[in-house]
């Protein structure tokens, strides 16, 4: 996907990429928007919301139906989704499962998400950086940081 497309679902979701504004983007979290995509994925295993109000700009699920599992990101900016293996202690590794290889619950996981309107992230496209004005960026931000969670 190209770094306009992004730029353009960034732009209106923040109102602007010189002056992104927070407060949509947290209303948008309160009136949890993805609820039946929610309730799907709970049928694929024990879910855990693991969502930081306080700097996630998506909701974030830790599912497991077997060792270790993965944890979802969906994005209330744009429509876009990023899942990650889990450790066997729990937390998020960091490893896209969009690279493979695919367990089974890894693919229907993926293939919920994206039967709810979500493309599904790779860590490359995660990686690019756009212009947009987070002070903690210095004005330069991770495709994962516009999308996801500003840490």
């Amino acid at each position: 996907m190209s770094l306009v497309a992004y730029e353009e679902f960034a732009r209106r979701s923040y109102g602007s990429l010189e002056r992104p504004r927070y407060d949509v983007i947290s209303k948008r979290l309160e009136k949890e928007p993805y609820r039946d995509l929610l309730e799907e994925l709970e049928r694929l295993g024990e879910i855990e919301d693991v969502t930081d109000l306080n700097c996630d700009v998506a909701f974030a699920w830790k599912i497991r139906s077997g060792e270790p599992g993965v944890v979802v990101r969906l994005s209330v900016v744009g429509p876009y989704a990023a899942v990650f293996r889990l450790h066997t202690d729990g937390y998020e590794t960091g490893e896209s499962v969009t690279e493979g290889p695919w367990g089974e619950q890894d693919r229907r996981v993926i293939a919920a998400i994206e039967a709810a309107g979500f493309r599904t992230l790779r860590s490359e496209e995660l990686e690019q950086r756009m212009k947009i004005n987070f002070p903690e960026c210095g004005g330069n931000a991770s495709i994962y940081q516009v999308f996801f969670s500003e840490e």
